[in-house]
């Protein structure tokens, strides 16, 4: 059998298939693979429909794009340069990223 999931869900698809057995791990680990893929589908079909109805316009779904970006930016930089560890890179980042945002909106 083709193993889509194990590139996609990494560990997770080791921990479907230690639970469920190799059979139904697989199953399990394609299943959420495809409704991922499913969902996503959707989300592209109606986006117009979720930018006007869910009251986020276009300009706060590119902060949250670059804040996204900063983010892993950061957490990049932190770990691979750095050698933080990975809760700490990520807090980092996170923090750094809406730092940045709040300096460019307050003192714009």
């Amino acid at each position: 059998m083709v193993d889509l999931a194990s590139p996609i869900l990494g560990g997770f698809q080791d921990s479907l298939e230690a639970a469920f057995g190799s059979d139904w791990g697989w199953v399990a680990g394609h299943a959420i693979v495809l409704s991922i893929a499913a969902l996503f589908v959707l989300m592209v079909r109606n986006r117009h429909h979720i930018m006007t109805e869910s009251g986020f316009g276009r300009s706060d779904m590119a902060d949250a794009v670059v804040v996204v970006a900063l983010t892993g930016v950061q957490y990049v930089i932190y770990t691979n340069s750095l050698d933080f560890p990975t809760t700490t890179s990520l807090v980092l980042g996170i923090l750094g990223a809406l730092s940045l945002r709040w300096m460019v909106l307050v003192l714009e």
